[in-house]
């Protein structure tokens, strides 16, 4: 796979799909250290590991309907969701109702940082309930898989045998972990400022990479914790609209006067 081509200044722009979803990339440039600093003190306590901007990069859409299209795109190059041996950077060796236990405490304690202490529990029971999904499925499907009979398997001989002379179609793979979304359309959202009116769809993707001999490799997640010296790290994208894209352009300087203002 090779790898993306190398930033541009602020405000360079490609355009982007032959096909759909059409869209305008816009390249942002790297966090300055002096706002990664206000945003560490005054948002996450002084705790660095929530940047989750300091790479990041606009894509820009002409209507709603590209936009739902692009992010249905991008769902379906991604793995969805956090696995907690993935914030613990180890297997859960403990599993005991306990151990469980105090593990769930150390992780909406951490969370906490950054949501509610509702919100970060909510958030433990849903990854670990779409954990226990996902490996129910995967069972499934392997138990059908060898209950197969040998009717079935002597009717479609002649085409198993023409399937074998055919090379295997390889699936898309997904590159991406998509970590966390803000959904800054809906007025409901937390991510929703209603001072200030912006709207955009903001995505958290984590990518992994090698790099060989000066050359960065990027891999699926799912060749990430078998590869060694696979490096790791999150990248913001913003998803806005043309109309959205002109106003927060021209009008960014009152933005950071009322980030500054009200400690944000």
């Amino acid at each position: 796979m090779k790898p993306p081509s190398a930033s541009q200044h602020e405000g360079g722009r490609e355009q982007k799909g032959n096909g759909s979803p059409h869209f305008e990339l816009e390249r942002g440039p790297i966090k300055q250290v002096q706002r990664a600093i206000e945003k560490c003190v005054r948002a996450y306590g002084r705790d660095a590991e929530h940047l989750t901007d300091l790479v990041r990069c606009r894509m820009v859409v002409q209507t709603v309907p590209d936009l739902l299209s692009l992010f249905d795109r991008i769902q379906h190059m991604s793995v969805v969701g956090l696995s907690y041996d993935d914030y613990r950077g180890s297997k859960v060796v403990d599993m005991t109702d306990e151990g469980k236990q105090r593990q769930k405490e150390e992780f909406v304690a951490a969370k906490s940082v950054w949501m509610t202490k509702e919100e970060a529990s909510t958030f433990y029971e849903e990854v670990f309930n779409l954990n226990n999904e996902v490996k129910q499925a995967s069972n499934e499907g392997n138990t059908k898989g060898q209950k197969k009979s040998e009717g079935d398997d002597q009717a479609n001989d002649e085409s198993n045998e023409e399937g074998r002379n055919k090379p295997p179609q390889e699936k898309q793979p997904r590159i991406f972990r998509l970590v966390r979304i803000k959904n800054r359309f809906a007025d409901n959202s937390a991510a929703y400022d209603a001072n200030l009116g912006y709207r955009d769809l903001s995505l958290n993707l984590e990518v992994g990479w090698i790099s060989e001999n000066g050359r960065v490799s990027f891999l699926p997640v799912r060749e990430w914790a078998k590869t060694e010296g696979t490096q790791r790290h999150v990248f913001e994208v913003q998803i806005l609209l043309k109309s959205f894209h002109r106003i927060a352009t021209d009008r960014h300087g009152i933005y950071e006067l009322y980030r500054n203002m009200t400690g944000k």
